[in-house]
């Protein structure tokens, strides 16, 4: 097997744990935590980006809901020293519609409509 499909595979694997001990136990203070970035992350690099969308992709053919595919995401990339957060907003139309991506920087890890407003 090549060095690739085994960093893959070991980043599936990380993705699947973070999930289920998130989805276990996740005190409310470790949730505020990953609104706010990082304050020592560094910028989003190619090999963290193409890890964050296997995941984001992985968890949506899983059917995993946007926060818990967000809150696993900015923990594998905050684990890599990257400045990541979650962003939460609702919908205008629908205030009782939210959703959840993560922020690096510049860059949404998942979609957002245009009718959302960003909370945090």
């Amino acid at each position: 097997m090549s060095a690739g499909r085994v960093e893959k595979a070991m980043g599936v694997l990380e993705a699947l744990a973070l999930l289920a001990r998130r989805r276990a136990r996740t005190p409310a203070q470790h949730m505020r935590a990953l609104l706010e970035p990082a304050p020592d992350g560094r910028g989003l690099g190619p090999e963290e980006l193409a890890l964050a969308l296997r995941t984001e992709h992985l968890f949506g053919l899983l059917r995993v809901r946007c926060l818990w595919r967000a809150v696993v995401i900015t923990e594998m990339l905050r684990r890599r020293g990257v400045q990541a957060r979650l962003r939460l907003s609702v919908d205008r139309t629908r205030p009782s519609a939210a959703h959840a991506v993560v922020q690096a920087g510049s860059t949404l890890i998942g979609s957002e409509a245009e009718s959302f407003v960003v909370l945090r």
